[in-house]
């Protein structure tokens, strides 16, 4: 795995029990990829990005924890509306156009999922996606039941799909 941005480091949990999915499944890349991009964007240099991959009941989890400036309580339906950008990243030398949250979110809901901010009592943002596993392309149940290791190449875990990008800083556990 690699981090996308110079300066920061990230640790992963991924249990074993993620569920696998299709590459087909289309639009989860920047679910994903978004949260991930701005807790690098915007956590201090050094700080580290906890990327937080589990099973709850039915849904696929997954939680991106970054040591940023933070969301105010106030702002946390807004900064997943269009064109928002919240009020401690106006004095940012991040530019952005305040639409990549949303945009996670119109596609985590296409998915019948949610992309949810989580009051975070420290310094920082939590971000979570719920995916249930009911709308997404499962895979058939004898990869199942044979294992990833037996896949054909149009498989893969939703993970490395998601977060494999180019960089040159690598992740840290």
């Amino acid at each position: 795995m690699r981090a996308p941005v110079k300066n920061a480091s990230a640790s992963e949990h991924a249990p074993s029990l993620c569920f696998p999915f299709s590459s087909q499944v289309s639009g989860l890349k920047p679910v994903i990829a978004n949260p991930v991009s701005n807790a690098h964007k915007y956590s201090p240099k050094g700080g580290l990005i906890r990327i937080e991959i589990q099973r709850e009941q039915e849904d696929q989890v997954i939680r991106v924890i970054d040591q940023g400036p933070g969301i105010n309580e106030d702002e946390i339906e807004a900064v997943l509306s269009p064109y928002y950008r919240g009020k401690l990243v106006d004095t940012s030398p991040v530019h952005g156009s305040g639409l990549g949250l949303s945009i996670a979110r119109y596609l985590t809901e296409l998915h019948e999922g949610t992309l949810t901010v989580v009051p975070n009592m420290t310094k920082g943002s939590i971000f979570e996606l719920k995916l249930p596993a009911s709308s997404l392309d499962l895979l058939d149940d004898e990869y199942v039941d044979s294992g990833p290791e037996e896949s054909d190449s149009t498989t893969e875990s939703l993970w490395p799909q998601a977060i494999n990008q180019p960089s040159d800083k690598a992740f840290t556990s």
